[in-house]
């Protein structure tokens, strides 16, 4: 549903001139807004893509389209264990403290106030990344602080340098 959004124009306008066809340009951006959702440019590409009926507000049902995809995905990497949108609801406006009433939803003013953004977009659209999340390890979260590659971006950068240098020897 997410890939679906993105092609079809929603995230940002592409550049490609063909329909349904991200070009270079395109999946740059969306890797960028995939690999550091916490950047102000993700977080309104997210969004425009999380905003179903483009409203300016990520409502409820608007989660839940996205979830019901996700639920699977979730359950099998989570070996059964059974997920409820309304706890996962919860927990995604307990993250992001939204100025509106709850029930109404996210407003682009609240994931841009946010610093876990990536957690809220994960939940929607990416069950590994997460979990994850999840299941992380505070003393490795620690050391990542500590690193020279200080945002997502720049450690996803610097994972996929070091790869590919050791593919080459």
């Amino acid at each position: 549903r997410v890939l679906q959004r993105i092609v079809d124009v929603h995230g940002r306008k592409l550049t490609s001139n063909k329909p349904n066809h991200l070009d270079f340009e395109d999946f740059v951006y969306f890797c960028l807004s995939e690999e550091d959702k916490n950047s102000v440019p993700a977080k309104r590409y997210w969004f425009s893509i999380l905003d179903v009926d483009g409203d300016g507000v990520i409502s409820g049902h608007d989660m839940n389209y996205f979830f019901e995809e996700q639920v699977a995905r979730l359950e099998q990497l989570c070996q059964g264990e059974e997920m409820k949108f309304d706890d996962m609801l919860c927990q995604m406006l307990d993250m992001l403290c939204p100025d509106l009433p709850r029930k109404q939803g996210v407003q682009l003013a609240d994931l841009k106030r946010c610093e876990s953004v990536e957690n809220f977009v994960n939940l929607l659209s990416n069950a590994a990344k997460f979990l994850q999340f999840e299941h992380r390890d505070p003393f490795m979260e620690h050391q990542m602080r500590g690193m020279v590659e200080k945002t997502p971006w720049q450690r996803f950068a610097r994972a996929e340098y070091d790869r590919l240098a050791q593919e080459a020897t």
